[in-house]
């Protein structure tokens, strides 16, 4: 019976967080073209509304970013917010603004909830749920580095959306996936003017 919580980290969670890791990259992997269409068909019609900014503001783009919103995934309805800016990024307010339905993402997220929580492995008395819980945000921190790895391959989907086309960019202008207000990465850059 584990009795510590560095314990509990090391001997139980490393191997959870692991598992559903390595089961989502497996999923992603092998659901490529659904997942894919659905992230375009959605990407299309952030894109569509951009552009209807862009035209009423005359402001350019030199970032489009994914973020996966934590608190979205603690309230079960997880989303990746798509956010505009211009070139001055963090610096600056994002003109446009939209969420993505990130589900996909969380198809064995249950299965690590309930194998973390699982208390025939630890003593209730010492490890408390609420204790176990704040490894749920590391765990949502690599789920988005697996995002990112993922959208690196596929990346390009994005960019030739014809929307995405019409855009009037900075350049360079990048597309990034990371966490919100934190860490980005680029998926895809235009390194030069398009026209």
């Amino acid at each position: 019976m584990i009795m510590t919580l560095e314990d509990y980290y090391i001997k139980r969670y490393q191997g959870i967080e692991r598992e559903f890791l390595d089961k989502t990259s497996a999923y992603l992997n092998e659901n490529t073209e659904k997942i894919l269409e659905c992230l375009v068909k959605n990407t299309t019609e952030i894109l569509k509304k951009a552009l209807n900014i862009q035209n009423e503001r005359d402001i350019s783009c030199g970032y489009m970013s994914f973020s996966l919103l934590l608190t979205s995934v603690m309230v079960n309805k997880p989303v990746l917010q798509v956010d505009f800016y211009s070139g001055e990024w963090v610096y600056s307010e994002p003109w446009g603004r939209e969420k993505i339905d990130a589900s996909f993402l969380f198809r064995y997220w249950d299965d690590l909830q309930k194998a973390a929580f699982d208390d025939d492995y630890f003593m209730r008395s010492r490890i408390t749920s609420a204790m176990i819980k704040t490894f749920f945000y590391d765990t949502l921190d690599e789920l988005i580095y697996v995002l990112a790895d993922y959208l690196k391959k596929y990346g390009e989907n994005f960019a030739n959306i014809p929307e995405f086309s019409k855009m009037k960019k900075e350049t360079p202008a990048y597309i990034t996936v990371g966490a919100y207000l934190d860490w980005q990465e680029r998926i895809f850059a235009v390194e030069k003017d398009e026209k």
